[in-house]
């Protein structure tokens, strides 16, 4: 007996007796690549076309997110199991779909509440961190407070306030004490990651593909371990203002 399973791109034939499930048996088994010339389905029966699913193949159905993300450098899809039943499949290419940008997008949002808290635990010394960006973008930050608040001088604290995430990034980076507590090799590779990490925030806010950022399985896999990391360290240093 045979089910079909559907996913992007593809759909698997689940074989099974009366009591199990023996494999499966992937279209392109059975129909020819598109753009071949289509001779027809394949010969023989489907127990010479099907192809064991193993252990580590299936997830289950109340695995988080965060946690599915990394495990695509195992296989490139899995079977997932709900109420003892293999339903559907995910895939790499469904990592592109809104509920997982929004998982990158909040833990992104939940990095730059921790820098913020970092940035503005010593209320004398914002005006030092601010000064350590570019002149335009204190500016413009300083335009933001001042439209928000209504009127001509803000504080430091409603200008940092006003800052952007890439600005917050910037003021971290730029202060020798706060810079060397990252988790880098190197000044290099630390802004090699943030500027990734921007370029990720801007592709998830005007709704574009993620995998434009992070192609791979394993640059998914690599990205999100030094995101926990950072995050780690963030909060590590973000705890310490509540000491």
């Amino acid at each position: 007996m045979e089910d079909s399973i559907e996913h992007p791109g593809n759909f698997f034939c689940l074989v099974r007796n009366e009591t199990q499930i023996l494999g499966y048996v992937p279209s392109d088994f059975i129909w020819d690549e598109p753009g071949h010339k289509h001779d027809g389905p394949l010969g023989g029966l489907v127990g010479q076309h099907c192809i064991k699913i193993s252990p580590d193949q299936i997830v289950a159905g109340e695995l988080p997110l965060i946690d599915l993300l990394p495990l695509f450098t195992q296989h490139f899809f899995f079977f997932v199991l709900n109420s003892n039943d293999l339903s559907h499949t995910v895939s790499f290419i469904d990592l592109d779909v809104l509920p997982v940008k929004l998982c990158l997008f909040t833990l992104i949002i939940g990095l730059e509440a921790e820098l913020l808290r970092i940035l503005a635990r010593h209320p004398y010394r914002i005006e030092s961190y601010l000064d350590l960006l570019p002149t335009e973008r204190r500016t413009k930050a300083e335009g933001v407070a001042e439209r928000k608040l209504r009127r001509v001088e803000t504080g430091a604290y409603q200008v940092l306030i006003a800052t952007t995430f890439i600005d917050k990034i910037t003021m971290l980076m730029r202060s020798p004490e706060l810079a060397s507590q990252l988790p880098f090799p190197s000044t290099d590779k630390a802004e090699q990651y943030f500027n990734r990490l921007r370029d990720l925030r801007n592709q998830i806010a005007h709704s574009d593909s993620v995998l434009a950022i992070l192609p791979t399985p394993e640059d998914f896999a690599a990205f999100l371990t030094q995101l926990r990391q950072v995050m780690s360290t963030v909060e590590a240093l973000a705890a310490q203002v509540d000491d």
